[in-house]
């Protein structure tokens, strides 16, 4: 999980979605 929480935030979107 990359540090910065907005990477989170794509990298979640982009799998769930």
């Amino acid at each position: 999980m990359p540090s910065h929480r907005r990477s989170v935030i794509k990298g979640q979107k982009k799998q769930k979605g």
